[in-house]
């Protein structure tokens, strides 16, 4: 009919018309990354999200960083390229024959030739359609702005005055006059930016009186019918304007005032805008892949298990699919699963690659060489390996272990079997050489050992085989039993004494027993003897022997005839009976002074205390008596001072002295105010029990005697005088000096006061007032002294009496022991010469 209809820009065919396209909703639309997308009918605007400021389609910023802006930067200004053609007017159809050079008949209503140049002199007038507010600018001069548009002119001009500039997706030019022009190519871009957009649809002939009344358009032109103005899309997917992301694999379609990125099949994405728009082509990973292009997925292979993969990315097709290495199956191609399509629902198609194969990764499974085998999931012929028993390479082919060497199999060589080590053929280690056999290298068996020898695990000579336990003999030679009292834990050259206290009794003993409890041998011994205090119980054992029975034919003991004998384990002890002291085989009576209880333990007696006469403990003193340490009798104990007794045993008593009888007093003095003793009455005496007390009249004081003034000889026992009689007379017991002479004892004289009576002592009538020896004789002097004589058969200083040598004798009062001499019929050693005491008679 010549014309076709068409929607316009954000339209699409509907039944009934044109619908309005959501460019939000389809994503189709040119949104900055941080706007909003709002719909209108046969287009869309973009708008900002809060926090940012922009056009919304070029550039949204939150104040930080830079700008994304847009692909021009500068504000109204726009460079126009134009280039007019150095043609002719109209279309050509067919030539007319009668035509002149250069003039062209068309078929028209009216019969008339164009033969217009393609240059004007009129001016021509642009305006933009933006693709980021997607409004048509201003409409501005071209002519003004300097352009040249004459015939095959090539003219670049700066467009200013407009209000906006931003990347133009159409350009509309119109003719502003009625002469002809034929723009030949267009291009444009953003004043001080590089980057030139170029024509997309084709550049017609602009004509303000239509050919000059001709119609120049047919159906089949270009253009349509040739008007005063025109339309021009804009390629904004061109070489230099490229609006997607190359670089990640965007690809990019222009549209009527917009453009759109996609990604191409074999990725996933919406593909990048250079406004950052959209999102990047990431190529599908191995093991999947993507059959249509501007699919923000990919489809994973067809293997519920995960177990197919691809052998690379960015596959665009499910037959790129295969199952992994380890595993084998029949995925795509003719008769599978997934036949020859693109894509194919998920399954179970990969299976294990079995033990003792492998799978490199596809549709089969490859059975490992002879004598080599792999585990489950094996990838490659390498990883065959040799089973235990065989050797070889990685992969075959593996050959069996020969005897006397160890394959224990996978990549692992050959192992020659150490000596003490066998192996047979299709052995995968070598065994060590069992109990009591050998074997050198290399050995595929080994050697036995003699009878009654024996040789450790792994042993690897002859010589190793050496006697077992309870035999012995060198190496190499016959082994020999081991006797009584010897044995051998094996592998000796000769059997072992059994050490001290141990024995054997058989042959062919490994090792020696103890002797049993308390009993005892001597190195290489075979029997055990008692020890002593114990004898033979008949089972074998020992048992004590009771030495202190005396109807035991054993009785043996050593005790004392005063001690006690007590039977132990294997022993006896003696213990001294009470009154005797002593370790028990020799007891010795108490001595006086000490307490035995029995054993061999004595105690002093302590102070006011005497040994008992049993002598098995210290008896106390009586009551108001006393005595010094290690008293040895009750005669030790004295009455203390008021009181008197004998004291025999611990039965005697002391009873009081009346003290006043005794003349206590006389110690003491009367005195008057001067001190004056002589001449006051002598002090009364008042007894107590056990004490006494001395008084004096009134107006005089009781002191001592010594504080009165006296002198010796005037008859006053005072003052400090050992004695007074009343002269200065030595010799009659008390000295010129009132001193007591040595043999005398002076006392209160019975008759006269304030005098001592002095009496000569009979030191010789009492032991115990005089040193002399046991072995010597008391003799009275007339100074009242006494002196000690050694007795016949003694000599000494009388203090100190020692008997003569035997079969020898002195006389007495023999000071040395010279004046010892020998007997009758007996002579002195040291003096042979002196044969014998001519004055003594024959014994």
């Amino acid at each position: 009919p010549g014309y076709r209809c068409g929607c316009g820009a954000g339209w699409t065919n509907a039944t009934e018309g044109c619908a309005d396209v959501d460019e939000c909703a389809d994503a189709t639309h040119a949104c900055h990354l941080d706007a909003a997308c709002n719909n209108s009918l046969g287009s869309y605007a973009c708008a900002c999200e809060r926090g940012f400021t922009g056009d919304g389609m070029v550039d949204c910023w939150d104040g930080t960083g830079a700008s994304s802006a847009s692909l021009f930067s500068c504000v109204g200004t726009m460079v126009v390229e134009l280039r007019t053609s150095n043609g002719s007017n109209c279309h050509v159809l067919a030539p007319d024959e009668d035509a002149r050079d250069g003039e062209y008949l068309v078929a028209s209503r009216r019969e008339y030739y164009c033969d217009e140049q393609a240059g004007t002199a009129d001016d021509v007038l642009v305006r933009f359609f933006w693709l980021e507010t997607q409004r048509w600018s201003e409409e501005v001069s071209l002519s003004a702005a300097g352009i040249d548009l004459s015939f095959g002119a090539l003219s670049t001009v700066v467009v200013s005055g407009l209000s906006y500039a931003g990347t133009p997706t159409k350009v509309h030019l119109r003719l502003a006059g009625s002469d002809g022009w034929h723009p030949e190519s267009l291009r444009v871009r953003r004043y001080n930016h590089a980057v030139w957009i170029d024509a997309l649809s084709p550049l017609c002939w602009l004509d303000g009186d239509n050919c000059k009344g001709g119609i120049c358009a047919v159906e089949d032109a270009p253009c349509g019918v040739i008007g005063a103005s025109a339309t021009i899309r804009m390629d904004l997917c061109g070489s230099e304007a490229q609006m997607c992301d190359q670089d990640n694999n965007a690809t990019c379609s222009n549209h009527d005032g917009f453009y759109n990125c996609s990604c191409p099949a074999g990725y996933k994405g919406t593909g990048a805008g250079l406004t950052g728009s959209g999102t990047t082509c990431e190529a599908c990973p191995v093991g999947a892949y993507q059959n249509v292009a501007g699919s923000s997925t990919c489809r994973a292979c067809p293997d519920a298990a995960g177990l197919s993969v691809t052998s690379g990315e960015a596959s665009t097709s499910v037959q790129a699919c295969f199952c992994r290495a380890g595993y084998f199956g029949n995925i795509t191609g003719p008769g599978t699963p997934c036949g020859d399509g693109d894509t194919c629902t998920d399954g179970a198609y990969c299976e294990e690659c079995p033990e003792g194969e492998y799978c490199a990764g596809g549709r089969v499974s490859v059975e490992c060489p002879g004598g080599s085998w792999s585990p489950p999931r094996t990838l490659r012929l390498e990883d065959c390996v040799c089973t235990a028993g065989y050797t070889g390479p990685m992969g075959g082919p593996c050959v069996q272990c020969q005897g006397g060497t160890a394959c224990p199999g996978a990549w692992e060589p050959a192992v020659v079997c150490d000596a003490g080590f066998f192996s047979p053929t299709g052995a995968s280690t070598c065994s060590a050489c069992a109990i009591n056999s050998f074997s050198a290298s290399n050995a595929s068996t080994c050697g036995v050992c003699p009878a009654q020898s024996s040789a450790p695990l792994g042993a690897t000579l002859l010589e190793d085989c050496r006697c077992v336990a309870g035999y012995a003999a060198p190496a190499l030679q016959a082994c020999a039993v081991c006797q009584p009292g010897t044995y051998s834990p094996g592998r000796e050259d000769a059997c072992r004494d059994c050490p001290a206290g141990n024995f054997s009794n058989g042959t062919g003993a490994v090792e020696c027993e103890t002797c049993p409890e308390h009993s005892a041998s001597e190195r290489g011994s075979a029997l055990c003897t008692c020890s002593d205090g114990w004898v033979d119980d008949e089972d074998g054992g020992c048992m004590n022997d009771d030495e202190c029975n005396a109807d035991s034919e054993n009785s043996s003991h050593t005790c004392h005839a005063s001690a006690n004998c007590t039977d132990t384990q294997g022993s006896f002890t003696c213990e001294c009976t009470p009154g005797f002291v002593g370790n028990g085989t020799a007891c010795s009576p108490c001595a006086p002074g000490f307490a035995c209880p029995g054993g061999n333990a004595s105690t002093a007696c302590e102070a006011d205390a005497y040994s008992a006469p049993t002598g098995e403990r210290c008896a106390a003193c009586p009551k108001n008596s006393s005595s010094g340490v290690r008293s040895g009798n009750a005669s030790a104990c004295v009455c203390a001072p008021g009181f008197e007794g004998e004291i025999l045993n611990e039965a005697s008593n002391c009873t009081d002295v009346d003290e006043c009888a005794l003349s206590p007093c006389n110690g003491t003095r009367c005195a008057d105010a001067e001190m004056l003793c002589k001449g006051n009455p002598a002090p009364v005496c008042v007894n107590s029990i056990g004490s006494y007390n001395c008084s004096c009249p009134p107006g005089l004081d009781l002191i001592s005697y010594q504080l009165c003034d006296t002198e010796c000889g005037d008859g006053q026992w005072i003052g400090g005088k050992e004695c007074e009689d009343g002269n200065l007379d030595n010799g009659d017991g008390c000295s010129s000096t009132c001193r007591i002479e040595r043999g005398y004892s002076c006392g209160e004289h019975p008759a006269v006061s304030y005098l001592s009576l002095c009496v000569d002592v009979d030191e010789c009538a009492d032991a115990a007032a005089n040193n002399c020896s046991a072995n010597a004789a008391c003799n009275t002097t007339e100074s009242g002294w006494y002196d000690c004589e050694c007795e016949a058969g003694f000599f000494g200083d009388g203090t100190n009496c020692s008997s003569c040598p035997p079969n020898s004798a002195s006389p007495s009062a023999s000071p040395l022991p010279s004046n010892c001499s020998c007997d009758a019929g007996f002579s002195d050693r040291q003096n042979p010469e002196d044969r014998q005491n001519p004055n003594r008679p024959p014994a």
